[in-house]
């Protein structure tokens, strides 16, 4: 059985509101990374960068969700499952 996912855009404007948590998309990034893994909190450097957080910065976020959890492992608001993450930042 096929799953059924989403494509979410988390941007400056919504990630607070976004159907994904920012610490959800840190944890979910740090997890699968495997041998290229950078320490949690240059991960969060990073998507404060995407996110505008970081002053004159800004990007997005491209995050896939299930419509249903399976195992909880990396869930987002609303109980979604996270299956995989882009960060874009502009850096001109």
């Amino acid at each position: 059985m096929s799953k059924t996912f989403n494509i979410e855009k988390i941007t400056p404007e919504n990630y607070k509101d976004a159907p994904v948590a920012v610490e959800v998309i840190n944890d979910f990034l740090h997890t699968h990374l495997d041998r290229f893994r950078d320490p949690k909190h240059e991960i969060q450097n990073c998507l404060d960068y995407a996110l505008g957080i970081t002053p004159h910065r800004r990007g997005f976020i491209l995050a896939a969700v299930e419509e249903k959890a399976s195992d909880g492992s990396h869930q987002s608001r609303g109980g979604k499952n996270v299956l995989g993450v882009v960060v874009m930042c502009e850096t001109g």
